[in-house]
Parts: C-alpha cells; sequence; structure tokens
C-alpha cells in the first residue's frame, strides 16, 4: 500500500489489480476474500459463495487458468 499511496494522484498511479498481478502472479477479487466467504449463512447455500468467488478468480485472472493457487511473497 506504501507504493499506491506515493504514486496516488501522479501519471504513475496504477490500478490494484495490476500491482497484485506483479507481485502475487494473480488478483484476488473483493469477493473471493476469505472474510467474505466466512460471513456467508451457514445452510444448505454456503457452496454458492465459493463457486461465485472461483468464478470471479477465473474471469479476473484468464491467463492463469487454474493456477491461482500461488503464495504471494515480496
Amino acid at each position: 500500500m506504501l507504493n499506491m499511496s506515493r504514486t496516488k494522484g501522479t501519471r504513475m498511479e496504477r490500478e490494484y489489480k495490476d500491482i497484485a498481478v506483479e507481485k502475487c502472479g494473480f488478483y484476488l477479487p473483493e469477493r473471493a476474500y476469505s472474510d467474505y466467504l466466512n460471513d456467508a449463512p451457514d445452510d444448505a447455500q454456503k457452496a454458492l459463495p465459493a463457486k461465485r468467488a472461483t468464478e470471479a478468480i477465473e474471469r479476473e485472472n484468464p491467463k492463469t487458468g487454474r493456477r491461482t493457487a500461488q503464495s504471494c511473497r515480496d
């Protein structure tokens, strides 16, 4: 986040998604955050948010395909 605040409002400003792809190899949409999935109601529909999260990851990262379980290290 420090890099983002330094360039905010300048022509060097980049999208969060671009930085995530550079650092981690893929972008994790908000719908796929563990907090979002954990806060889903515990009922028969619990699998739907997980399925939507997987679809969102695949849609946002078409080049990675199924290879989205990488570790993100600096």
